[in-house]
Order: structure tokens, then C-alpha cells, then sequence
């Protein structure tokens, strides 16, 4: 949803694309799931993804939203740009921040589902927690909004160090 990431990552498409597209897919009567990669502004640009992501999916209303961590591959131009300092991933605790704007800035009526087996946040001593419900509907807007917020909370309370860091994602 944020113009500038749209264009640094090459996705070929503007946030009003984006919002034109996803409501003609519901006018035609399609289920719609909109995805969100956090942390993919990195550490400079993590409010502004947030912000501006959480506006487009406010105009497109999706009955979807699926959150999906950043993971960076061999071969995608990001994992190069990490590799030589360009680009800083966001710390466990900074993640939670983003998802904490992006949610506070939610106004839908559909769905936000946290329902990939990467969403893992924290380790205890015999594997990693969640701390949201990885169930396929996810939680409902805006009944859930609150309890949502709460949820992160929870999360940034917890010691960061506990916290599943970027290594621990991509081992998955």
C-alpha cells in the first residue's frame, strides 16, 4: 500500500491500482484476500508501510487480510541489499510496532487472519508460541480490533531476545 515500497520492489502497480483492482474483484463478486508483508520497509520505512498499507486496505474493504513476515530468498534483490548493509530488518519488537499501527489504522469489515505457519513470535523452552490465533478465518473487524492491540501488547512485553529475530523466520 505505500507508493514508494510499491516502486522500490518493482510490483508494476500503484496503491490506486492496487484499491481499483480489489474493488472491482469484490463488485464482481470474488472473496478477497489482500496480503501484508510485514517488516518490508525494514527499519526506515516501517511506519509508513504500516500507515499507508492500512489506508488502501481501508478503500478496498477486503474480506481478507493475510499476514505474511518478510522472508528473504537467494535470489530476490532484497536479501542483496541486507546482505551488504543497504537495507535493516526490523528488530522482533519493531515488527509488533508496525503491526500495531497497521492495525490501530484499520477500519474494515473483514477479516485478519494470521494463519501461516511463519507467524510464530516467540520461543519458550520447547518451541515457538504464537500469540495470535493461526485459525484459516482469523479475527474478526472490528469486533477483534481491541483484542488484537492486546495481543501485541502481550507480544511487547515479552523479552525481545525470546522473541523469534529474522534467522529464526528463515530456518522455518
Amino acid at each position: 500500500g505505500d507508493e514508494e515500497l510499491l516502486k522500490d520492489m518493482d510490483k508494476g502497480a500503484t496503491p490506486a491500482d492496487q484499491i481499483l483492482a480489489g474493488q472491482k474483484a469484490k463488485e464482481a463478486g470474488f472473496e478477497l484476500s489482500e496480503y501484508v508483508m510485514l517488516d518490508l520497509g525494514g527499519r526506515a520505512r516501517f511506519k509508513q508501510h504500516a500507515e499507508n498499507t492500512a489506508k488502501v486496505l481501508n478503500q478496498i474493504d477486503p474480506h481478507f487480510i493475510r499476514v505474511r513476515p518478510l522472508t528473504l530468498r537467494p535470489g530476490i534483490p532484497l536479501l542483496e541489499d541486507y546482505l551488504r548493509g543497504d537495507f535493516r530488518l526490523s528488530s522482533p519488537h519493531e515488527r509488533l510496532e508496525e503491526l500495531k499501527i497497521l492495525v490501530s489504522n484499520l477500519e474494515i469489515t473483514g477479516r485478519l487472519c494470521f494463519d501461516h505457519f511463519m507467524n510464530g513470535w516467540y520461543k519458550d523452552t520447547r518451541r515457538s508460541q504464537t500469540l495470535f490465533s493461526q485459525d484459516y478465518n482469523g479475527y474478526k473487524f472490528p469486533e477483534s480490533k481491541e483484542e488484537i492491540l492486546a495481543l501485541i501488547e502481550k507480544g511487547l512485553c515479552v523479552d525481545e531476545s525470546a522473541h523469534l529475530h529474522y534467522r529464526d523466520i528463515m530456518a522455518m
